[in-house]
């Protein structure tokens, strides 16, 4: 079932949320990887707000489900990033710390991201008197 874009199970588990999240974000991978090949000449603070674009703005839609899923479930969104990470620095996909990836990207951890976001939606939600 699906509800204001987010895809529900019977468990409440939000696996399907997950795949469609990785579905659809390897798909614009993929723009990302083409943008980032030497003909097109975009330099990494342009790669990073295409990211932003693309593929940011469909993790931050699940964001308030983070509390409600697995660590394991977590790491699956963070790979992605890591992957668009990679691309957007050209750096290989081995023998790379993440941290380093994140310092270089100038990104937060989609862990340290979510956190944020939800804070500051459940702080605006408590003073909205709506």
């Amino acid at each position: 079932m699906t509800f204001l874009g987010l895809r529900f199970d019977e468990k409440f588990s939000f696996s399907n949320q997950i795949d469609y999240i990785k579905q659809t974000t390897s798909k614009r991978l993929n723009i990302l990887k083409i943008l980032s090949n030497k003909k097109w000449d975009i330099n990494k603070k342009t790669l990073i707000n295409i990211y932003k674009s693309l593929i940011l703005s469909i993790l931050d839609y699940s964001s308030l489900i983070w509390d409600c899923i697995t660590k394991e479930r977590r790491n699956k969104l963070q790979i992605i990033q890591n992957n668009c990470q990679r691309v957007i620095l050209k750096k290989p996909f081995l023998f790379i710390r993440i941290e380093t990836l994140h310092k270089e990207a100038n990104l937060e951890t989609i862990e340290a991201r979510f956190s944020r976001l939800n804070s500051t939606f459940f702080s605006l939600a408590v003073t909205n008197y709506n």
